[in-house]
C-alpha cells in the first residue's frame, strides 16, 4: 500500500500529516499507532482501506485491518473513512477498470459484512461462499441475504450466464 501511496505523488510524513490511511499491517508497533493517534487528534483525515475485524488464515481467524481502524477510532474518538469495500468508490473503480457493466457482475466473497454487503449496498449480484469467515449456520439470519450462497466454488456454474 505504501508503494501505491507514493507513486500516487503522496509523501510519507510522520511529522504533520494531513492524511493518517490504514491497512492490514502485520508489522505494527506501538510507536505507529501512537503517531497515528497523534495525528487524528491533530485533524488528520483517517482513512481505513476495509473495515474487516478478522481475516481467516491457516492458524485461524486473526486481526484484520478493521481492528487496527478499531483502536484508532477508540483511541482518537475519530471514525475512519472507508475506501475498500463495501465502500462504492472501491466498486465503481473495478466495475470500470474491468469495463464491466454493474448488471453483469456478481461480488463473490466469504464475508457477509465486506465482500457482500459490498454488492447489496452498490447494486450487483452477490455470491457468499461459506468456506471463509461467514459460516452457513449465520445465513438465516443475515438481515439481506446474498443472491446466491454456496459451500464452495466448486458448486459453481462458471458456463451458465
Amino acid at each position: 500500500m505504501k508503494t501505491a501511496i507514493a507513486e500516487a505523488g503522496y509523501v510519507e510524513d510522520t511529522e504533520n500529516p494531513a492524511y493518517v490511511v490504514v491497512g492490514l499491517d502485520t508489522q505494527l508497533t506501538y510507536e505507529m499507532l501512537a503517531i497515528a493517534t497523534l495525528a487524528i487528534q491533530k485533524g488528520a483525515v483517517f482513512i481505513g482501506t476495509n473495515p474487516d475485524l478478522n481475516i481467516p488464515t491457516e492458524r485461524g481467524l486473526m486481526p484484520g485491518a478493521g481492528s487496527i481502524n478499531k483502536l484508532l477510532e477508540t483511541a482518537t474518538r475519530v471514525q475512519p473513512v472507508f475506501i475498500g469495500k463495501p465502500n462504492a468508490i472501491i466498486m465503481n473503480k473495478a466495475l470500470d477498470v474491468l469495463g464491466v457493466k454493474r448488471e453483469e457482475a456478481i461480488m463473490v466473497g466469504d464475508n457477509y459484512l465486506t465482500d457482500i454487503m459490498a454488492g447489496i449496498q452498490n447494486d450487483i449480484a452477490t455470491l457468499l461462499v461459506t468456506t471463509g469467515f461467514t459460516k452457513p449456520e449465520e445465513v438465516p439470519t443475515l438481515p439481506v441475504k446474498p443472491d446466491h450462497v454456496l459451500a464452495s466454488l466448486d458448486e459453481w456454474n462458471f458456463d451458465e450466464k
